[in-house]
């Protein structure tokens, strides 16, 4: 992934939709552990390196809390565990990278030469976590209700049932489903870790198999199922 030189920083506040007075919270936001640790290891002399992991543990935070405030608000007579199963759908590092992607945050992502010569799907959980250091610099630059104003700006089109509930749809027991009534048996899953990711092959006969990534186990097996039902559907 060719990284994008970061002196001027406009592109990405206009995506993100908020001007930073201190831009060097938002280059920090954007800057991972593997870059960090090459420049520590090319300039040892300097002492002021570091990386988004603290602003990732903020962040994380932040979302969780304004989001659980919002679906508090908006789903009035929803229970408690419907409430938590929505919020964590919408902070799964899965949706966390589609907003990622939507703002193009690999462009502007600072990592090491090692991390920077993989494929962008591999860089799926970086990515999400990236997502909470910006909501956390945001909310370390300006307060919290430009926080709140950004994670409105990104996840607030999906508080709505119905699009929750597709966000949701188990792709894994649709396949079962599937693969009990029309051949007896259960599909077979198997899962390897690569790189902070996960590689997932599912399959219901010799002919019939698929793959899937993901930054969780659940997740590939997840992506796996749904590539599989989108081949048999075209048959």
């Amino acid at each position: 992934m060719k990284q994008k030189k970061l002196n001027n920083l406009k592109d990405l506040e206009n995506q993100i939709g908020y001007h930073f007075k201190n831009p060097s919270l938002l280059d920090l936001a954007l800057t991972h552990s593997s870059y960090k640790n090459e420049m520590k290891a090319q300039f040892p002399q300097k002492t002021n390196l570091d990386d988004n992991e603290r602003l990732e543990f903020l962040g994380d935070t932040i979302l969780s809390f304004i989001l659980s405030k919002r679906l508090f608000t908006k789903f009035k007579n929803s229970p408690e565990g419907t409430l938590s199963k929505y919020r964590s759908i919408l902070v799964s590092k899965d949706h966390l990278f589609k907003i990622a992607k939507t703002l193009k945050l690999a462009h502007y992502l600072k990592l090491g030469k090692g991390e920077s010569a993989g494929k962008i799907y591999t860089k799926a959980n970086m990515l999400a976590n990236t997502v909470e250091a910006v909501i956390a610099a945001i909310y370390l630059d300006g307060g919290i209700q430009p926080a709140e104003n950004f994670i409105s700006k990104c996840l607030g089109k999906y508080l709505d049932v119905r699009k929750l509930s597709r966000l949701d749809k188990n792709f894994k027991s649709a396949l079962q489903e599937y693969s009990q009534k029309r051949l007896k048996i259960l599909p077979y899953y198997h899962t390897i870790e690569r790189k902070n990711m996960f590689y997932s092959t599912v399959s219901i006969s010799k002919s019939k198999k698929a793959t899937g990534w993901g930054p969780s186990k659940r997740e590939a097996e997840q992506e796996a199922a749904k590539n599989l039902i989108k081949k048999l559907k075209k048959k």
